[in-house]
């Protein structure tokens, strides 16, 4: 089926994008995102956020995904397959996590970068350190917690090169903080980063 000719496409995508190993996974689809996180919820007792369009959970090497549209099964199942890379080592802030999985899985979509713009605008966006275990609950404030997380990442790969920000990922996964990663890698502290960031979008939107 389509799932299966999708996989090895995402996982060498992901592999080469990263520089991170995926390992064999198991893959539940189902007819809609409602029973998708009813299966999920029953075999792992828990509940997901109710905007999750697929799921992951690396230590049970498994992700959930519902029927999709053929243009949207590729960057679903990338998306999902970088939390399973990410998910063998140390937990990464969630952020992090997220960031890097929409950047270089689902990519920054129009209606992303509009939410995004829109935030910095209205001055809602989030603070990093307040996405560090949870992002909101809200579908708002959540939509704007992803956005900001993969801009930002985008935005940290694409300047500070990709040799450098493998180096900051990695040192991520080995336990390092983001404070002490980014010294090591970046040579800059991190709140100057995110104050860089943060500048930039100030000065007019994103594209």
């Amino acid at each position: 089926n389509q799932v299966t000719k999708a996989l090895p496409l995402a996982r060498a995508q992901i592999e080469k994008g990263l520089g991170l190993t995926i390992p064999h996974i198991t893959v539940h689809l189902s007819p809609t995102k409602a029973k998708m996180r009813e299966r999920a919820q029953f075999n792992h007792k828990y509940t997901p956020p109710a905007w999750s369009a697929g799921l992951a959970y690396p230590k049970s090497l498994t992700i959930y995904l519902p029927e999709v549209a053929h243009k949207e099964l590729l960057p679903l199942v990338k998306h999902e397959l970088i939390h399973i890379a990410l998910g063998q080592r140390k937990r990464l802030p969630l952020w992090v996590n997220e960031g890097i999985a929409v950047a270089l899985g689902d990519r920054l979509t129009w209606e992303r970068l509009w939410t995004l713009n829109e935030a910095a605008a209205n001055g809602t966006l989030i603070r990093f350190k307040e996405l560090k275990h949870s992002f909101p609950k809200s579908g708002t404030k959540a939509s704007i917690a992803y956005a900001q997380s993969a801009h930002f990442i985008h935005r940290l790969r694409d300047t500070q090169g990709i040799e450098r920000f493998e180096r900051w990922i990695n040192a991520l996964l080995d336990g390092d903080s983001v404070e002490d990663a980014s010294k090591l890698s970046f040579k800059a502290p991190f709140w100057t980063l995110e104050r860089q960031w943060r500048k930039s979008l100030e000065r007019g939107p994103v594209a």
